[in-house]
């Protein structure tokens, strides 16, 4: 995902040994299709949304 984004700089929880940080990298050699990649930002979009507003009179959905 970072390289997806562009320059996107993210900081790797728990690597406090470089052999930890450098397996995490490795990650970056993980390739998605353009289905895989617009799954993950469909299931991102719902997981980021705010809940609707009820209307007056209305009931939240």
């Amino acid at each position: 995902m970072i390289t997806n984004y562009g320059d996107t700089v993210v900081c790797v929880p728990g690597a406090s040994k470089p052999a930890q940080a450098a397996e995490s990298a490795s990650a970056m050699r993980l390739r998605l299709d353009a289905d895989e990649l617009a799954a993950l930002n469909e299931a991102a979009d719902r997981a980021t949304k705010p809940p609707a507003r009820a209307r007056p009179g209305q009931r939240a959905a």
